[in-house]
């Protein structure tokens, strides 16, 4: 059956409202995954340079304030925040805002919200002396995902918000990064024995690599590639994608078609986003390959189309993820990923 992105745009808008009826989008996990769902949202109206007629943006601004708390001691885990800041910047971006015909009144929302996701998460920076953004504000670590965030978030605010000091803090990440990473025959603290990005650097006894990592990571070292003039950062960027992009094709990708890690942490509500998250950068970084890897895209959207509603998974067979029944977090999760692949099908 042909792929109908914008039936599938209808149905996690449908998934969208239920869990947000349901209380959902508020509390615990579901805070970060209304914040993915928003940037997946409106990467599918700016491809089918539709309005925001379910004004679920307007409506994120309240949603996303109910747990911000202050940049000393946020309402939830800092990486949310990289979610959220990244999607309202996506939205409020003039050309994007534009096509979403959004009110003046709702694009400064955007950049307000953007901007307290931006002091929560640099507040941390700053305090830890650029030692990586820890996750949980009491007790966490400085993983990737939301090191990775932060710095997407830093080449957002430079790009979209004119903040040049962002640029800085960007180029500071990647440092931060690339201090664990060591050249072979030592083991890098970044890259595992596949050359996948580890979820934790410096975890070096611990190989576990998340789809969703692969791709913010190649994703956002393309495009810091772009904006920053380090000589010496340029080339270390080069050295890190010359290892990871091969590897993700070679592990991510299964019969052209896009399957999660096989570590079993993998499966579970969060990171069941996986798929999803990593399709979103690679419809970027493809297209700054100039659609190298078409039919991966191709047939995973396919195989999404065909196969996701069944519990998930984009192939068939028998499926990894194992979802409750009636659970609407779930269906939420499920759905935004396949639209991710979808709206990566549209922009071929």
């Amino acid at each position: 059956m042909s792929i109908d992105p914008n039936v599938g745009f209808g149905r996690m808008v449908q998934a969208w409202n239920a869990a947000h009826k349901a209380g959902l989008l508020n509390e615990g996990q579901g805070y970060w995954h209304a914040g993915n769902t928003l940037d997946t949202y409106v990467n599918y109206l700016v491809a089918a340079t539709q309005e925001d007629s379910n004004a679920i943006v307007a409506n994120s601004y309240p949603l996303c304030l109910t747990r911000f708390g202050t940049p000393e001691a946020p309402g939830w885990w800092r990486d949310d925040y990289g979610w959220w800041g990244i999607a309202f910047l996506n939205a409020g971006r003039p050309d994007h805002a534009s096509i979403l015909r959004l009110d003046e009144s709702i694009v400064k929302q955007c950049f307000k919200a953007a901007d307290l996701c931006w002091q929560i998460m640099n507040y941390d920076w700053e305090k830890g002396g650029h030692t990586g953004v820890r996750n949980d504000p009491k007790n966490g670590v400085a993983n990737t995902i939301t090191n990775v965030l932060f710095l997407t978030l830093a080449l957002r605010r430079y790009l979209v918000m004119n903040d040049n000091h962002a640029l800085d803090t960007a180029g500071d990440v990647f440092d931060w990064f690339w201090n664990w990473h060591k050249a072979p025959p030592q083991t890098s603290g970044l890259l595992n024995n596949q050359n996948l990005v580890r979820v934790t650097p410096g975890s070096t006894n611990d190989d576990r690599a998340w789809s969703g990592d692969q791709g913010w990571f190649w994703r956002a070292c393309l495009e810091l590639f772009q904006h920053d003039q380090n000589p010496s950062r340029r080339k270390n960027i080069t050295t890190l994608v010359e290892l990871i992009g091969p590897a993700v094709l070679a592990n991510v990708f299964v019969n052209n078609i896009v399957h999660e890690l096989p570590f079993s942490e993998n499966y579970d509500i969060d990171y069941a986003t996986g798929p999803g998250v990593f399709i979103r950068q690679f419809s970027f970084i493809n297209q700054e390959g100039g659609g190298f890897n078409n039919d991966k895209i191709t047939q995973s959207a396919q195989g999404a189309w065909d196969n996701s509603g069944k519990a998930g998974c984009w192939y068939p067979g028998k499926c990894v993820y194992d979802p409750p029944a009636g659970d609407l977090l779930w269906d939420l999760t499920l759905k935004t990923s396949a639209q991710d692949a979808y709206n990566a099908y549209m922009v071929l």
